[in-house]
């Protein structure tokens, strides 16, 4: 189904993020995936398939580097699964702006 198949995939490291790398990988896929947390990275070591990279989707520099690595590696990205998310626990009322513009930074963030 995915057999040749490399998606990046963002928020790898827990929940969902985590379920769909493996998902595509038991599909015979590969993954690029992205994670913010540093301890989320040992469970990557024994997994192959995948390739994940430390860092947070708010920062450009992260795809550059994993478009990068793709095309050293021979392997054209066919897919986005866009799935990194930041959670607020503030009242509506009680969001400032700073605190927004990171919430739609982060689930709305552009690749390109």
């Amino acid at each position: 189904m995915l057999s040749n198949k490399n998606i990046i995939v963002t928020g790898v490291g827990k929940g969902l993020g985590f379920d769909l790398l493996n998902k595509i990988i038991s599909y015979n896929g590969y993954v690029y995936g992205i994670t913010r947390s540093k301890s989320d990275l040992k469970k990557f070591k024994n997994i192959k398939n995948c390739r994940v990279f430390l860092g947070d989707v708010k920062n450009k520099s992260i795809i550059k580097k994993i478009l990068k690595q793709s095309n050293m590696d021979k392997k054209v990205i066919n897919g986005l699964v866009n799935n990194a998310g930041e959670r607020q626990r503030t009242k509506f009322d009680k969001i400032n702006k700073k605190k927004l513009t990171a919430l739609f930074d982060t689930n709305f963030f552009s690749i390109f």
